[in-house]
């Protein structure tokens, strides 16, 4: 992960701005893709958020019908991909209470498993380390 540090000179001006202390781009909607909706409202998309390298997702998705095992179900920017050319984290099925695993790799977010129609996915609270950007 790379870190930009700013050097700080004694007495200059600009010493708080917290631009330099804190990388965070806020809540950004992501683009859902193919046969899925959000999952507390329809038309609202999952979300993420990168602070300091850390990429922190919520809300989440349904599947409106079976999707196979390594499908993209969410594009993400350059910002928000995973570290390595991919990583896999396990969110919540609201649907069972489970576990089930997402890949976020060089383009997007990914099912790891076949994903049954009607099955609801939440990504409140999955984190993973960001790509250098």
């Amino acid at each position: 992960m790379a870190v930009k540090l700013s050097t700080i000179t004694h007495g200059q001006g600009g010493w708080d701005d917290v631009e330099k202390l804190n990388q965070d781009t806020g809540l950004v909607p992501l683009t859902m893709i193919g046969a899925i909706e959000g999952l507390y409202q329809a038309e609202v998309a999952p979300y993420a958020r990168r602070v300091n390298g850390i990429v922190h997702l919520t809300s989440g998705i349904v599947a409106k019908a079976d999707i196979p095992a390594s499908t993209k179900i969410v594009d993400l920017p350059d910002k928000f991909l995973g570290a390595d050319g991919g990583i896999t984290a396990l969110c919540r099925n609201v649907s069972d209470q489970s576990e089930f695993p997402v890949t976020a790799k060089d383009d997007g977010l990914y099912v790891a498993k076949s994903l049954p129609s009607g099955t609801k996915l939440d990504f409140a609270g999955l984190t993973y380390l960001g790509k250098d950007v």
